[in-house]
């Protein structure tokens, strides 16, 4: 069942929906009725169609689905920066990562992070979620500490990693000193940190 598992939310994230014809999944109707009578999926009144019955489910499922294939959230990311629902399977996707297999993440999360090409609001979202850990990785904290000395950058980093005692400690010897030093904006935004 968890093979299917991860194909149906594989086959869902590709094509961007929430639902997808369950006679795709005829093969495995046994497996199929199983995950439904487990919860984890549903069938619609007229039982074409299948979908999780929670954002969640469908969240985790695609996460782990992820874990199987090396390189393939990168890939998807890279494919599909315009879509819509990017952003938040790319956020559950490395929550899962970092969690479950840290070599993975970090293939991941570099593969990313290092894409000349990727846009502002994916590299936004890189930014809050390494700057979220209570306990940042040396290569989240070598990529975080690069966007300090970018003014394009530097107000989102400090806005996230305020109030986090791991990044503080990173931090306070001396480009905190360097940022309160210098202009108001920048001196600004370093006294929250």
């Amino acid at each position: 069942a968890a093979v299917l598992l991860n194909r149906i939310a594989t086959d869902m994230a590709e094509r961007e929906t929430l639902h997808a014809p369950a006679a795709r999944f005829e093969a495995e109707r046994r497996d199929l009725d199983y995950l439904v009578s487990v919860g984890i999926l549903q069938y619609d009144e007229t039982l074409r169609q299948i979908s999780f019955t929670h954002q969640t489910l469908f969240d985790f499922a695609q996460a782990r689905a992820f874990v199987t294939q090396e390189g393939s959230l990168s890939r998807f990311v890279l494919a599909r920066q315009t879509a819509l629902f990017v952003r938040p399977k790319l956020w559950s996707s490395l929550a899962y990562l970092r969690a479950t297999d840290a070599s993975a993440y970090r293939s991941e999360f570099l593969a990313l992070w290092n894409e000349t090409g990727l846009r502002q609001h994916l590299r936004l979202l890189l930014i809050d979620f390494a700057g979220m850990q209570e306990r940042p990785e040396p290569f989240e904290i070598q990529s975080l500490r690069k966007m300090l000395d970018d003014p394009r950058y530097l107000s989102k980093t400090l806005n996230a990693i305020a109030g986090r005692k791991a990044w503080f400690d990173e931090v306070k010897g001396e480009v905190l000193p360097r940022l309160m030093a210098a202009d108001v904006k920048e001196g600004w935004h370093a006294r929250w940190v």
